[in-house]
């Protein structure tokens, strides 16, 4: 099952971050029609840190999009969630699938994908309904399966574009900050490629490249790309969540592209 770096970042982007406090939170009921309740736990003396993301992907679809998407902190393991259209993504609904795959992800960086993962878990050909249920049993990654975390979002240092990101002075910030890519002067505003940063490692720098890329999709083909940062409090994506954005447009990739991104708040 192929799970690219560049793929996976793009559930970091458009994953429903419904954190809530507590050891042992409830099942997420945005909607409470069809869907699938996922309970995830820990093996006896299991231990993990960082972030948990419960991915619903269509059953035997050349298409790695995950159809929905929740995402987790470890320390709240063990916990159940209910993935449904309330946790859709981009235009899909879980409801209109026949059967899904559901995997779990455990990512000590915070980044998707099984290259970032200390542990996993699948289960395939769910069929959603009111009552479906599933029960992951998450299985540790030994050091050879994953990879170690990058400094910038990339596994490539060729053709991309190095992003510097800072608020002005006196600027405070908090929740998750996305650095985007997409072809300038398109009408598709499927971003080309993604990081995802913490707001409290503001400033910084990072690098969007073939390493970062999504879903079939190559940076380094492009020509011009527009660059925009988004920092979301809730940890969701999009300027409607935003408050702090700014873009850069019509940028060349190369070996040295840089740019410098000075965030502009947004007011409510």
């Amino acid at each position: 099952v192929p799970n690219t770096p560049g793929y996976q970042m793009l559930t970091s982007i458009i994953a429903e971050a419904r954190n809530r406090g507590g050891a042992t939170p409830e099942a997420d009921t945005t909607d409470t029609g069809v869907g699938v309740e996922v309970q995830v736990a820990l093996p006896e003396g299991g231990e993990a840190q960082g972030t948990v993301f419960v991915l619903a992907r269509s059953t035997g679809s050349a298409q790695r999009m995950p159809a929905a998407v929740l995402r987790r902190d470890a320390s709240q393991l063990p916990f159940l969630v209910r993935l449904d259209d309330g946790a859709s993504m981009a235009g899909q609904s879980l409801s209109s699938l026949p059967l899904v795959d559901i995997e779990v992800q455990v990512s000590p960086t915070g980044q998707p994908g099984r290259a970032n993962a200390s542990w996993v878990a699948t289960v395939g050909s769910v069929e959603p309904s009111e009552s479906a249920r599933v029960e992951l049993m998450l299985e540790q990654l030994s050091p050879d399966q994953g990879s170690a975390p990058k400094e910038s979002g990339t596994g490539d240092i060729g053709v991309g574009v190095e992003v510097q990101v800072t608020l002005p002075e006196g600027g405070e910030a908090e929740g998750a900050v996305f650095v985007l890519a997409r072809p300038s002067g398109s009408t598709q505003r499927m971003p080309t490629a993604v990081v995802r940063r913490d707001a409290s490692q503001l400033p910084f720098r990072v690098r969007l490249d073939d390493g970062a890329s999504m879903a079939g999709q190559t940076l380094s083909s492009l020509p011009l790309v527009d660059i925009e940062v988004q920092v979301s409090p809730t940890g969701q994506p999009g300027r409607a969540n935003a408050s702090w954005v700014e873009t850069v447009s019509s940028v060349e990739p190369s070996e040295s592209a840089s740019v410098e991104v000075i965030l502009e708040q947004i007011s409510p």
